[in-house]
């Protein structure tokens, strides 16, 4: 498997069903995007298959919950950053995930979101 570029118009925005705010800074560049709700982690499978491109989480998961999705997505070409930017690393004590956005082409991220920050 592997993911696909993120393309600026209608990229495909992967949310929870309760989840669905995607206004933050991180997705003011793109035009139309398309958002379809998931459950559980296949959104992190979703992404690295190339079915999807972003999946935005910003309320609190337990790392168990997605460290699995992060990996397959990883061997997919993919990337997961907390909102500084930083590669999301599973240290927390108390086991909560900071949040993250998952992005299915790092090389994408990089030249549009972590320069311009």
């Amino acid at each position: 498997i592997q993911t696909r570029n993120i393309p600026i118009k209608q990229p495909i925005i992967i949310t929870s069903h309760a989840y669905t705010n995607i206004d933050k800074p991180w997705f003011k560049n793109l035009i139309k995007p398309k958002i379809i709700k998931i459950s559980s982690s296949i959104k992190f499978c979703k992404i690295a298959e190339g079915d999807a491109d972003i999946y935005p989480r910003f309320n609190n998961i337990r790392e168990w919950d997605i460290a699995a999705g992060h990996a397959i997505l990883l061997a997919a070409g993919g990337i997961v950053l907390n909102t500084k930017g930083d590669i999301v690393r599973y240290t927390n004590e108390n086991r909560v995930a900071d949040p993250f956005v998952a992005f299915g082409d790092s090389y994408w991220v990089k030249n549009n979101i972590l320069e311009k920050q």
